[in-house]
C-alpha cells in the first residue's frame, strides 16, 4: 500500500527496504504491510476495557489506554503503570494494530496495569532521533497526571504513578531503552521515576557483528533486512555502531544512566538478535548501574513469534514473566524476584531465583527437622548443597533461590529463617556456611552447661521448677539478627510449625496464607517471634507469648511453644500448605493438582537420632514416675519420643506415597540414626559436642542414600541408589535445580504440544513478523 506523499512524476527511489519501505525522491514513502485496525473496546473475554487518547495535540502523537476489569482490586492500591512502544523497525505498526492490540489487551489483564500503548510518529517521516521525543513526550504526559493537571480519568482515578513502567517489542524496546536512558539524565516531572525496563526482543545492532547468533533462514533474512533498514529510518547515521541502534557502543552514553532500578530482557532463542541482548545484560552489569536485570529466552522462538501466535505456550509464557515484573514491585510475587540475574552488586556472571512452579516442571520443597543443637548437621548439609549450587551459577547463588518453600520446625525453623529472611539488599540474610559458625558462637550461650555432679543437681532442680535454660541469649540474637523483619517478607515462601498451649492445637506460619493480605493478616508476625515460639521446647525454654494486629485494628494473641510436638519433621506440613495453595487456585501453581506428588522434589533434612543406641526401653520405663520421664540420664525421655515419633511418621508417610506414585527419586531424606551419647543430646553444647556433630553431618555426606525401610522404620540404604551418596544426591540435586530454573529461563520447551506450530521454523515473510496472521494454536 502507499502512503499519502508528494506523489507527481517523480518515481525515483532513493532508499529501499524490501517487505518493509521504499522512499521515493519526491518523498513519498510505501509501505508493505497494512495496518489491521482494532477498534478500542471492552473486551469481553479479559474484562479490559480500551479506548484511545490525544498525547500531544497537533502532532500527531497520541495513545490507546487499557484499563483491567478490576482497578479497585489490592485493598485499594491503585493500578502499575505500563507505557508500552510497538515494534515494526520505526516505520511500521501501530498501536492500533489488531495484534498489537491484543498484546497490550492481554498483558492489562494479566498483569493487572494499566498500558499506555504509544502511537508514535512513524520514520523516515519523524526520522531517528527525533521519534524519541514523541515517547519521552509520552512520558511526561503520564507524569502529568500526578499532578493533577493531566486530564484523563483512567489515569487520574487508577493510576498508582509511584509504579511507573516502560517496554517495548523489537523497535519500541529500542525506544523503551533510549526513554529509560532519557529518565535518568533528566526529571520527567511531579516527583515520577520510571521503576523498570521491559524489552522484548530488542532491536539493537553492532558494526563487528558482535552478539549476531546464528539461526535458521528466515531469522538471518530478517536480520540482514533490518541492517539494511536502519540508515533509511536514521539518515546521517554513521552506521551499526550509531549509538541510537548500538547502545553497547564504544562511545555510547554510559548505560549506568539507566534511569530504572529493574530491567527485563525477553530473547528468542532462534532471533538472530538475541545475542545483542544478552551483550545488554553483560554492559549493565559491568558499566557500574546499581539495578538488576533478568534474561529470558523462550527456547526456539523468532523474533515477534508472540504477535504471530499470542496463544501459544511460550507467548503465554512471556506474558506470565512480564506480568510477574510488574507484581514485583508490590511484592505480589512471594518475594521469589529474578530467574537470571546479572548486578553489579554481585560480580558472578549468573545466578538464579527460584519463580513460581507454573514455569517450571517442579515444586521445590527443604524440609528441617527440629533438634536443638543438632540443627548444626543439617547446617553442614546445606554448606555443601550452596557450594554445589554456587559452582553452577557463581558465589551469589543461596538455597533460597532455589527452594518454592522451606520448612522448619524448633532449631530447624531458626535455620529456616537465616536462609530465607532478607537483608537490606534483599539478599538471604545469611549464606548456608554461616549457620556453622552461628551454632558455634551463640549455642554454648543458649545452653550455658553445668559441669560436675553439683552441675547435674542445679539441673535437675531447675527442671524441676521451671526450664532449664531463660531463653535470654536466644531471644536477643534472634531479634538482633532478624530485627524487625515480617513473614511476608522473606526471599521465597516459608512454613514453620508451633503449637497454642492454650488453645491445644497447631499454629502454623505460612508466608503463602500472608503475602497476600500482609497488612491484613494477623498472622504476619516478626520472624524473631516466630523463631523464638518453635524453639521454645518444653522443660528446655519458656512458652512465648505475644500479640499481632493488622491493619483494621483487629488483635490476636499468642501462646506457643515447640512446633515440634506436633510435626518436629515439618517435611509433610510444607506439602500440605502447597496442597492448600493448589486447591485454593494459586496460580503460581496452576494447572498442577493437588495429589500430582510427581510434581515434588522434596529434601529432607533430619538432625540425627538415637534409634542404633537403643537409648531407652520397657524394662527401664515402666517403673518411671512423672519425674522420670522428664528427666532421665541428662536427657528428656518424654521430649525425645513424641519429637522422635512425630519425625519418623512424617518420614515413613512421605517414603510410602512417593513409592506408591513411582516418584521415589523425588524424596531425598538425609538423616543419621547412630548418634550416641552426648551427640544424641539437643543441648550439650560444649565445643567439643558441637564439632563431633559437623563431623557427623561431613560423614553423613558420605554415606550412600537411604530410605526408611516401611516395616522397622530405620534408614536403610536404597536398593536402587546402593552406591550413591547423600553427598551426590544432593549434587544431582543441584543439577537438577540449576537444569529447572534454565528451563524455566528458556520457557519450558517440554511443555509445548508436538503439534505446537510455534516450535516450527518460520515459513512467512519477515515483514509479517510484526502481526499476528500465523495458523492458530492447538
Amino acid at each position: 500500500m502507499s502512503d499519502a506523499g508528494a506523489g507527481g512524476d517523480d518515481d525515483e527511489v532513493i532508499h529501499d527496504a524490501p517487505n518493509f519501505i521504499r522512499v521515493y525522491k519526491s518523498g513519498r514513502v510505501e509501505r508493505f504491510l497494512r495496518i489491521d485496525f482494532a477498534p478500542p473496546s471492552t473486551d469481553a473475554a479479559t474484562g479490559v476495557s480500551s479506548r484511545d487518547v490525544v498525547v500531544v495535540p497537533g502532532d500527531g502523537v497520541s495513545a490507546r489506554i487499557y484499563l483491567p476489569a478490576t482497578p479497585a482490586s489490592g485493598y485499594g492500591r491503585r493500578l502499575p503503570v505500563l507505557v508500552f512502544f510497538h515494534g515494526g523497525g520505526f516505520c511500521l505498526g501501530s498501536a492500533f494494530d489488531a495484534a498489537t492490540h491484543g498484546h497490550a489487551n492481554r498483558l492489562a489483564a494479566r498483569a493487572g496495569v494499566i498500558v499506555v500503548s504509544v502511537e508514535y510518529r512513524l520514520a523516515p517521516e519523524r526520522p531517528v532521533p527525533a521519534l524519541y521525543d514523541d515517547a519521552w513526550a509520552a512520558l511526561q504526559w503520564v507524569a502529568s497526571h500526578a499532578a493533577g493537571e493531566g486530564k484523563e480519568p483512567w489515569l487520574t482515578a487508577h493510576a498508582d504513578f509511584g509504579r511507573v513502567h516502560v517496554g517495548g517489542e523489537s523497535a519500541g524496546a529500542n525506544i523503551a531503552h533510549h526513554a529509560a536512558m532519557r529518565a535518568g539524565a533528566e526529571e520527567l516531572g511531579h516527583g515520577v521515576k520510571v521503576n523498570s525496563l521491559v524489552l522484548i526482543h530488542p532491536y539493537f545492532l553492532g558494526g563487528d557483528g558482535d552478539g549476531y547468533s546464528e539461526s535458521d533462514e528466515m531469522g538471518m533474512a530478517l536480520l540482514r533486512e533490518l541492517i539494511r533498514l536502519w540508515p533509511v529510518v536514521c539518515p546521517g547515521t554513521s552506521g551499526c555502531d550509531d549509538p541510537w541502534i548500538n547502545p553497547m557502543a564504544d562511545g555510547a552514553p554510559s548505560l549506568a544512566m539507566l534511569g530504572c532500578c529493574r530491567a527485563l530482557i525477553y530473547i528468542g532463542g532462534k532471533d538472530a538478535m538475541r545475542g545483542r541482548g544478552r551483550l545488554y545484560c553483560e554492559k549493565l552489569r559491568e558499566c557500574g548501574w546499581r539495578g538488576e536485570v533478568e534474561i529470558w529466552e523462550a527456547d526456539g522462538q523468532g523474533h515477534g513469534f508472540h504477535l504471530l501466535w499470542p496463544t501459544c505456550t511460550q507467548a503465554e509464557a512471556q506474558l506470565r514473566v512480564i506480568a510477574d515484573a510488574r507484581k514485583i514491585d508490590v511484592e505480589l510475587l512471594h518475594g521469589r524476584l529474578i530467574v537470571h540475574k546479572l548486578s553489579n552488586r554481585h560480580p558472578q556472571k549468573y545466578y538464579c531465583i527460584v519463580h513460581p512452579p507454573t514455569y517450571g516442571n517442579l515444586i521445590t520443597v527443604l524440609s528441617i527437622d527440629g533438634g536443638g543443637i543438632r540443627g548444626i548437621i543439617p547446617a553442614v548439609v546445606l554448606t555443601f548443597l550452596e557450594s554445589e549450587l554456587q559452582k553452577l551459577d557463581g558465589e551469589e547463588a543461596r538455597i533460597a533461590d532455589y527452594f518454592d518453600v522451606i520448612a522448619g520446625t524448633s532449631t530447624g525453623g531458626l535455620v529456616t529463617a537465616m536462609l530465607a529472611a532478607p537483608n537490606k539488599k534483599r539478599r538471604p540474610l545469611f549464606a548456608a556456611k554461616d549457620i556453622k559458625a552461628f551454632y558455634m558462637n551463640h549455642a554454648p550461650k543458649i545452653f550455658p552447661q553445668l559441669r560436675g555432679p553439683l552441675g547435674r543437681m542445679m539441673r535437675i532442680f531447675r527442671s524441676m521448677s521451671g526450664p532449664s535454660y531463660d531463653g535470654k541469649h536466644l531471644h536477643e540474637v534472634v531479634r538482633e539478627k532478624l530485627g524487625s523483619t515480617r513473614l511476608h517478607q522473606t526471599l521465597t515462601n516459608v512454613v514453620i510449625p508451633t503449637f497454642d498451649i492454650k488453645r491445644l492445637q497447631p499454629t502454623i506460619f505460612s508466608s503463602y496464607e500472608v503475602k497476600k493480605k500482609k497488612n491484613n493478616n494477623t498472622m504476619d508476625a516478626l520472624l524473631s517471634d516466630i523463631c523464638i515460639s518453635t524453639s521454645a521446647a518444653p522443660t528446655y525454654l519458656p512458652a512465648h507469648f505475644f500479640r499481632t494486629e493488622d491493619c483494621h485494628g483487629n488483635i490476636k494473641e499468642f501462646n506457643l511453644i515447640d512446633g515440634g510436638v506436633a510435626a518436629n519433621n515439618p517435611a509433610l506440613v510444607a506439602i500440605g500448605e502447597v496442597s492448600k495453595q493448589i486447591f485454593k487456585k494459586n496460580p503460581d501453581f496452576f494447572p498442577i493438582k493437588p495429589m500430582d506428588y510427581g510434581r515434588f522434589l522434596v529434601i529432607s533434612l533430619g538432625t540425627g537420632s538415637p534409634k542404633i543406641e537403643a537409648k531407652y526401653n520397657a524394662q527401664k520405663a515402666k517403673s518411671w514416675g512423672v519425674l522420670d520421664w522428664l528427666l532421665v540420664g541428662g536427657s528428656t525421655p518424654l521430649v525425645d519420643i513424641f519429637t522422635q515419633a512425630s519425625a519418623d511418621m512424617v518420614d515413613i508417610h512421605i517414603a510410602a506415597v512417593f513409592k506408591v506414585l513411582h516418584s521415589e527419586q523425588n524424596y531425598l531424606r538425609i538423616q543419621d540414626d547412630t548418634l550416641e551419647g552426648t551427640l544424641a543430646s539437643v543441648d550439650v553444647a560444649t565445643r567439643d559436642n558441637l564439632e563431633k556433630l559437623a563431623n557427623v553431618g561431613e560423614m553423613l555426606l558420605n554415606k550412600p542414600v537411604s530410605r526408611a525401610n516401611l516395616e522397622t522404620g530405620q534408614m536403610v540404604p536404597a536398593c536402587d541408589d546402593s552406591e550413591i551418596t547423600n553427598g551426590e544426591a544432593l549434587k544431582r540435586s543441584a543439577m537438577q535445580r540449576d537444569n529447572r530454573n534454565k528451563d524455566v529461563a528458556r520457557c519450558c520447551m517440554e511443555q509445548v504440544p508436538v503439534a505446537c506450530t510455534c516450535c516450527v521454523s518460520y515459513t512467512v515473510d519477515p515483514a509479517q513478523l510484526y502481526r499476528a496472521v500465523g495458523p492458530s494454536h492447538t
